[in-house]
């Protein structure tokens, strides 16, 4: 009979510890479940603030081209002025630049050609004076297609209206 009570006892001891270890083993298991659904939404939020970053930086670099764009305005920076001579009713003194502060890149090289074929093409790479040009005649050269050279090889053609900017109708 004491072995009958002894193999009782160990089946009742064996049978609690049975019962706590699958216990255990549920809590465990349990554990890993529930983590594994809060990685999966941490990894969903994540990706979410992946994708919510990706298109801000899309967004800044429009920023970054709209504020190049408007920096490199459709007159690239080109002024020009015009002066009447006192000597003579109809002789002008024309002046073209580029206001060089107003790109964003290094101006290495200005041409200025003129719609009037009878005016050559003036080119500078003078930046001291801002690329400038000089003409003397009796009309306005017309429009003026303005190529800008940058130092990177780049270039930004301008159409430029010459005479409605300086006032001189006359295009002779």
């Amino acid at each position: 009979m004491n072995d009958d009570l002894q193999i009782h006892r160990y089946r009742t001891a064996a049978r609690r510890t049975l019962g706590v270890s699958i216990l255990v083993l549920a809590v465990v298991a349990s554990l890993l479940v529930w983590n594994a659904g809060r990685l999966e939404a941490v990894e969903s939020d994540l990706a979410a603030k992946e994708e919510e970053l990706a298109s801000l930086e899309s967004e800044k670099r429009r920023q970054e081209d709209t504020l190049v764009a408007l920096k490199d305005a459709p007159d690239g920076g080109v002024r020009a002025v015009a002066q009447k001579l006192n000597t003579t009713p109809q002789l002008y003194d024309f002046f073209l630049w580029v206001d060089v502060s107003d790109l964003s890149k290094t101006v290495s090289e200005v041409r200025y050609q003129f719609e009037n074929v009878r005016y050559k093409a003036i080119t500078s790479s003078l930046a001291e004076n801002g690329f400038a040009a000089f003409h003397r005649g009796p009309s306005c050269p017309g429009k003026t297609q303005v190529t800008i050279t940058f130092e990177d090889g780049a270039t930004k053609s301008i159409d430029y209206d010459l005479c409605a900017v300086v006032g001189v109708t006359d295009t002779r």
